[in-house]
């Protein structure tokens, strides 16, 4: 019987019969179209279990088996069970997945429980830099010398009703972003005119979230909301591609000081310039001693380098906390002196603006506090101070705490068959694990080529001398040979910027007459995606960056290619982490660096087989998967399939 013939009684509950009707092989979901997966039924009984019980979960389900349908359905009736228990959060990594979500999955399940009398409302949260604010707008239309690109922006502000930014049809020039849209830093909030009478954008989005039943957020939202009260009080959280919540939440706990973030404090305004004057003067003499922890330090690639700061080092923020210190008093005499609430509430912002860089300035310079990292690095726009916790664990934890039941689920959790490592890294705690297999036959769809030792030179130390020579001539062979076999159609994806840039150049000027070469970087990712899999034969050189997030489904991805182990780069950051498991007591090769790059193999791999049609090789030019301890490991986590060490296996494949 078609579902929208089906009798309204027995109505859809949060328990085990119910999954079964809509999940089972005779079940709504294959009545409306959908295929049976076993693993999505698996997956959705662990999510409406822990859901119902209140439990912690943490499961792995692999490419295919369809996450997204497998935990709205049991949120959905969750929060028809307990309306008392909050909105629904749903955290992914990225707005463009929370986009697919909201259009394409969200809309699926309305749609097929629609008939059972069940209707839920969902909406996407997003942070306050994505709206524009109606206060800074006021202001900069009425200045003399308005920033180039407000006419588009005004003309958006009569179409837009939700205030986004995403919806323009241009790109925000720097000047006009500062200048147009809402911060947490300068938001006045309350003591604002669009704030009582509700037109503000974005706070009319926060209220939406707390009567949604169903909020959809990212990763960098969700971590934030744990320093301040962004999304609505919940009971229950789904966090999905929850591999990537730990780099979300290091680049959300990190404090980042630049000299425009210090400059820009005190505004062009008359009688100000002598403030303005020192507090430049002041920036520089302090950068001067950060650049000096830079000098006869190795030069990363594309110009970028970073220095951690020794612990026990301190600096001198007087030349720019004095000044600092003059313009917060001369604001404060100001005060008194506003015409408005509203006056007044800015003002008193810019205050607190000023407090907390000094407050920062001086952080940064005295002694490092146990369990924190301090580094500089020179990025392409100037020099940066960076401030961050080694561990983002415990506060990560606080994302548990707050609710009766999280779920975290990926592609990619597992290491050696347990979720241990991944529960270790976020803060996990308590939790049941699961693992959903995927429903494609890697044996038939897939093979993975690691070529002899023999015929690969080992990676190099450095980048410079015959070693490097040698390396890169028998990669660039390796990848010739195999993208003449597949025909193009291939990610070759490397671990360093010079490898990628030395094989880009010759795989073109080798076989760039029959096949459309790409390389990262020369066009934005989206148009670079689409010419891709609009040529159908092309090949892409890129970077780690392309390992997640990427769906290329169909014949023009039939290869992925991975040119060392992805052993993370060597950083301030990275080397504070290791040192910190070695401190505990553990390995920080066999407790973290391999652990880690296992998971972003993994993810590799998930980029080759995307849906039951697909079928591809995935290369392993390392010569350490064959003759390091760890190799076996390494190849026992992936899917599982074929095993080739001859190319000629690998051209029978392509026939």
């Amino acid at each position: 019987m078609p579902a929208a013939e089906r009798p309204l009684a027995p109505p859809l509950r949060l328990d085990s019969a119910t999954i079964e009707a809509v999940y089972g092989p005779n079940g709504l979901l294959v009545e409306a179209g959908w295929e049976h997966r076993t693993g999505q039924q698996r997956m959705a009984t662990a999510v409406g279990r822990a859901l119902a019980k209140r439990q912690h979960l943490v499961v792995e389900a692999g490419t295919g088996v369809g996450k997204s349908l497998a935990y709205l359905i049991p949120a959905v009736l969750a929060r028809r069970t307990d309306p008392d228990c909050g909105p629904i959060i749903i955290s992914t990594a990225t707005k463009v997945l929370q986009d697919q979500l909201f259009h394409k999955d969200v809309p699926a399940v309305q749609e097929l429980l629609a008939p059972f009398g069940i209707t839920f409302n969902a909406i996407v949260a997003k942070g306050i830099g994505n709206y524009a604010c109606k206060l800074k707008l006021d202001e900069t239309t009425g200045t003399l010398l308005p920033p180039e690109g407000l006419a588009g922006m005004v003309e958006w502000l009569g179409e837009t009703a939700t205030g986004d930014v995403d919806e323009l049809r241009f790109t925000l020039s720097a000047e006009l972003r500062e200048r147009t849209i809402a911060t947490d830093t300068d938001c006045i909030r309350q003591r604002c005119r669009y704030y009582h009478d509700n037109s503000c954008w974005y706070y009319a989005m926060r209220k939406r979230l707390r009567e949604a039943d169903i909020v959809i957020c990212n990763h960098a939202l969700l971590c934030l909301s744990t320093l301040a009260e962004i999304l609505p009080q919940h009971a229950f959280l789904i966090i999905d591609e929850a591999h990537q919540l730990e780099n979300f939440a290091y680049a959300a706990f990190t404090d980042t000081l630049t000299p425009r973030s210090i400059t820009r404090l005190i505004p062009e305004e008359p009688g100000l310039e002598g403030l303005r004057d020192a507090l430049q003067r002041g920036v520089a003499t302090c950068w001067d001693q950060f650049t000096a922890l830079l000098l006869n330090k190795g030069r990363g690639e594309w110009g970028s380098r970073q220095v951690a700061v020794p612990e026990t080092l301190e600096f001198d923020p007087g030349p720019v906390t004095r000044v600092l210190n003059r313009y917060y008093q001369v604001l404060k005499e100001r005060l008194p002196q506003m015409p408005s609430e509203e006056e007044e509430a800015k003002l008193q912002k810019r205050i607190e603006q000023v407090d907390s860089v000094i407050d920062r300035m001086e952080r940064f310079c005295a002694p490092t506090l146990q369990g924190s990292l301090r580094y500089v690095e020179e990025a392409r726009n100037g020099i940066q101070l960076h401030y961050t916790p080694i561990d983002v664990s415990e506060p990560l934890a606080k994302l548990v705490a707050r609710t009766q039941a999280t779920v975290y689920t990926s592609a990619t959790l597992a290491v050696g068959g347990s979720m241990k490592f991944f529960a270790s890294r976020v803060g996990a705690r308590d939790y049941r694990e699961v693992t959903c297999e995927s429903p494609f036959f890697f044996e038939e769809q897939a093979l993975i080529w690691a070529p002899r030792p023999r015929e690969l030179a080992e990676p190099p130390s450095r980048w410079e001398g015959d070693e490097a020579r040698d390396y890169l001539a028998a990669l660039v062979e390796r990848l010739e040979r195999l993208v003449v076999a597949s025909q193009g159609r291939a990610f070759l994806l490397f671990t360093s910027y010079r490898a990628l840039e030395h094989c880009y150049q010759e795989i073109s000027r080798r076989v760039g007459d029959q096949m459309l070469c790409l390389r990262q970087g020369e066009m934005p990712r989206r148009e670079l995606l689409r010419v891709f899999m609009e040529d159908g034969n092309a090949i892409l050189c890129a970077t780690k960056s392309f390992w997640q997030g990427v769906d290329v489904p169909g014949a023009a991805l039939s290869v992925v290619a991975i040119d060392r182990l992805p052993f993370s780069a060597p950083s301030p950051l990275s080397q504070a982490r290791l040192d910190a498991v070695t401190q505990a007591g553990g390995n920080w090769f066999r407790d973290l660096m391999l652990p880690e790059a296992i998971i972003d193999l993994k993810q590799g791999f998930g980029r080759l087989i995307r849906s039951p049609a697909d079928s591809g090789v995935m290369v392993l030019l390392d010569a350490r998967i064959h003759t390091k301890f760890y190799g076996r490991l390494i190849l026992n986590s992936l899917p599982p399939a074929r095993r080739a060490r001859d190319f000629a296996e690998v051209e029978r494949f392509f026939r």
